[in-house]
């Protein structure tokens, strides 16, 4: 997981694998919210990872609870994640020249 699948003010600072002899794994990441001085673990234990994309994780630990998340990974994310696949195959061009007339800034 990193900061573009989740963003919520939190930037990753650890990520840790750890594997047995017997091909059993996790990963341990941690984030830290550099504002509230707050930082956040995710636990990813691979027996019950059963997809990368919606759900991997098997714990997020953190006492500071936030408003306006942008979880990409959440299972009712599935069309946002369509639709930023959808937006990666246009031409750059078409693409930046719709947020420019959206948003008034010219293009380069």
């Amino acid at each position: 997981m990193d900061n573009t699948a989740l963003q919520d003010g939190y930037d990753l600072y650890h990520h840790c694998i750890i594997f047995t002899g017997d091909g059993q794994w996790a990963v341990v990441q941690q984030d830290m919210n550099e504002n509230t001085r707050w930082a956040r673990r995710y636990h990813w234990l691979g027996e019950d990872v059963r997809d990368f994309v919606s759900e991997p994780h098997h714990a997020v630990c953190c006492d500071y609870r936030q408003d306006n998340i942008l979880n990409l990974v959440a299972g009712e994310s599935k069309a946002n994640r369509q639709g930023s696949v959808l937006l990666s195959r246009e031409n750059p061009e078409r693409f930046l020249q719709e947020t420019a007339a959206k948003t008034g800034t010219p293009t380069l």
